[in-house]
């Protein structure tokens, strides 16, 4: 409502309780007898052949891609694919398709990414009608300045035609994890000073005070804390987080060598080192907007400091007062989507986020 259909020339319908579906390609390629038998059981209307055709050709694309075959796709329409209506899944409940399917927050995100791609493309290539401007500039080029235009087009969106060689990409994959061992066994401990992006985006002195609650409540209550920086969105999973090297270097990073460097970040403390800073900058947060609401020291920066925030002292009082001791955050109603805001803007502008990308 807020997005897609603003979007001119999007062909995007709206879909009741919709998840998107992102097929593991590897699971299809290794068990396509499987993954048919799934698809016809809750489709009988379409005849074996139009199964067999559609998951043959799912089969394809990752054969292709194994032997090193050209890629396609067209820079002038990119992901149009996403106009298209969910047919070959939409009647399979999740549980059985399950096996054959990526983590939800993968696809979650690709979902996201590649709806984002196709709108923004459309908002700069359609007028406000829909009407393909960027089709009518490309058919006044001559055959070499539109091949040169459309070798532009294509850098900018990051496509490429030729996928690495797998001889290459696992020399590369096994050089790099053999750079983050050597030189990354200690960015734990190089990390420890993060602690203090919180103290000092308080701007006070008193940010010392504010960091020791925190830290004694983010170790003391575990559970509040990891739900509260869930419900913020500023502490996500490790696939959320590194999906932008699974996406962007799939072709560059080995799958073994993506598992050991999660592994060898875990070991060295980075993994929950990173979701203990982000857990310690919500604690921060609220310590930070509940301080300077109350206002005790009638300290005459407070009020600049929340508007910083876009949060009033009246609406962190009113979502304050709802909350019970010991109980799991809650943002319902317009005090709290404010307040969560403004926490979230807090720990943002406070909190690096190394991962293993």
């Amino acid at each position: 409502d807020n997005y897609i259909a603003l979007t001119p020339g999007n062909q995007i319908a709206k879909a009741k309780n919709f998840f998107p579906v992102s097929l593991a390609l590897a699971e299809i390629f290794n068990d396509q007898e499987a993954f048919i038998a799934v698809v016809k059981k809750y489709n009988p209307d379409m005849t074996d052949a139009a199964v067999r055709d559609i998951v043959h050709g799912l089969v394809r694309k990752r054969a292709h891609i194994v032997a090193n075959g050209d890629i396609q796709f067209d820079a002038t329409d990119p992901q149009k694919v996403v106009e298209k209506a969910r047919v070959l899944t939409k009647n399979i409940p999740r549980d059985e398709l399950a096996p054959f399917l990526e983590k939800p927050e993968v696809a979650l995100i690709r979902y996201v990414r590649h709806v984002t791609i196709r709108s923004e493309f459309l908002r700069a290539t359609r007028d406000k009608d829909g009407k393909d401007l960027l089709a009518e500039a490309m058919a006044d080029l001559s055959p070499e300045e539109k091949e040169r235009a459309t070798h532009i087009i294509e850098r900018y969106l990051g496509y490429t035609t030729k996928p690495l060689n797998p001889a290459l990409q696992k020399i590369n994959s096994y050089l790099q994890l053999f750079n983050w061992i050597t030189l990354l066994p200690l960015a734990t401990i190089g990390s420890i000073p993060e602690f203090g992006g919180a103290i000092v985006n308080t701007k006070e002195f008193n940010g010392f005070e504010m960091a020791l609650k925190a830290i004694t409540k983010t170790v003391k209550d575990r559970a509040q804390a990891k739900q509260l920086a869930r419900s913020l969105g500023v502490s996500v999973s490790t696939a959320m987080g590194n999906l932008g090297l699974t996406d962007a270097d799939a072709e560059f990073l080995d799958p073994k060598v993506r598992k050991l460097s999660d592994g060898f970040f875990k070991v060295i403390g980075l993994d929950f080192f990173t979701r203990f800073t982000r857990e310690f900058g919500a604690a921060m947060g609220v310590e930070f907007l509940v301080t300077h609401a109350a206002d005790t020291a009638n300290n005459p920066r407070a009020p600049r400091y929340l508007k910083e925030l876009d949060v009033t002292a009246e609406q962190i009082t009113a979502w304050h007062a709802q909350q019970q001791e010991g109980k799991p955050y809650t943002f319902d109603g317009a005090e709290g989507r404010a307040v969560k805001a403004a926490i979230t803007r807090f720990v943002e502008s406070s909190m690096q986020r190394p991962n293993a990308a």
